[in-house]
């Protein structure tokens, strides 16, 4: 059985100004001779407060300066797979934020249309699904809700792929 693994790892850092870091890539396993090709290419981001880079076409980094609540920066990445094969999602993985985090972040990588994505869902051969990664600020918090010091977050997201 044939596996792609695709990860976003992210990391934040302080109270009221969040710097946020991503890497992600694919790693492909397989036991024959083709492989999948599934992979990221065509990163958007209308958001004024960060920048996103893909290097190559399976790794991708963004930093953002999240500094008062209600700031929000996302940005939208092509998964296409150009095997001859579908693929469908085996697992995904997302870190979860802590419920003192929770009251004040928000962090969630979502189809564009903000579908959840979910065990089973299929990417056909030669078809390109948008990916929406967005990290939020909340807006309606109060002191108490932010940290006291400032705190540095790892966040990751993984998609494991096989064939469908």
């Amino acid at each position: 059985m044939k596996k792609v693994i695709i990860s976003l790892i992210v990391a934040i850092a302080t109270i009221t100004s969040t710097t946020v870091y991503a890497y992600s890539n694919s790693l492909i396993k397989t036991n024959e001779k083709e492989v999948f090709n599934i992979h990221y290419k065509n990163v958007n981001s209308s958001s004024e407060n960060g920048k996103v880079y893909l290097e190559g076409n399976s790794d991708i980094y963004f930093k953002c300066d999240l500094k008062q609540p209600g700031d929000i920066y996302e940005f939208t990445v092509d998964m296409v797979n150009e095997s001859n094969k579908d693929a469908k999602v085996d697992e995904k993985f997302i870190t979860e934020l802590s419920d003192k985090q929770q009251r004040y972040l928000k962090y969630t990588v979502t189809y564009e249309d903000g579908t959840e994505i979910k065990k089973n869902d299929i990417l056909k051969s030669n078809e390109t699904k948008t990916l929406k990664i967005k990290v939020e600020f909340l807006f309606d918090i109060t002191e108490e809700d932010l940290p006291t010091e400032k705190e540095n977050l790892d966040l990751s997201f993984n998609i494991i792929m096989v064939e469908a």
